[in-house]
């Protein structure tokens, strides 16, 4: 069930979060963590940055992430689960949202067997199946 393996990703990766929000170099780095479990932080061009041509500044902006990839990749080992957004909120500023990965069609593939195995639930208390297995066991 590859739903499952979402779900075991996103609590490994909210364990391994919130332990990390909590240590020096999380705050050198200016991360901070939302209710959902994104870490986020704002990162600013220079000034001297803004009249290049935005090849140059996402270039820039791609050199100074590194930093942030390597804590995530080799301090928190969160590689494989993450995934990053940046986007642009004014001239000088980008916003910067790491957050856990997830496979298309989650929530669907989730809710179907979660839906599924309700409905075998049902059905088996519904009709007393177990009553009938044991009636059959006990060769009544």
């Amino acid at each position: 069930m590859t739903w499952l393996n979402d779900v075991l990703n996103y609590f490994t990766y909210l364990r391994v979060i919130k332990k990390a929000s909590k240590t020096e170099h999380w705050k050198n780095l200016k991360l901070k963590l939302d209710w959902l479990g994104r870490v986020w932080f704002i990162m600013n061009l220079r000034t001297d940055d803004l009249g290049d041509p935005d090849v140059v500044k996402n270039a820039k902006i791609v050199q100074r992430l590194r930093t942030y990839h390597k804590y995530f990749e080799e301090d928190l080992e969160l590689a494989e689960i993450i995934s990053i957004s940046v986007s642009q909120k004014t001239q000088q500023s980008f916003l910067v949202v790491y957050y856990p990965l997830f496979r298309p069609n989650f929530i669907w593939r989730f809710l179907r067997s979660f839906l599924l195995l309700s409905l075998g639930i049902f059905l088996f208390l519904f009709f007393d199946v177990w009553l009938l297995i044991l009636k059959l066991y006990n060769g009544e």
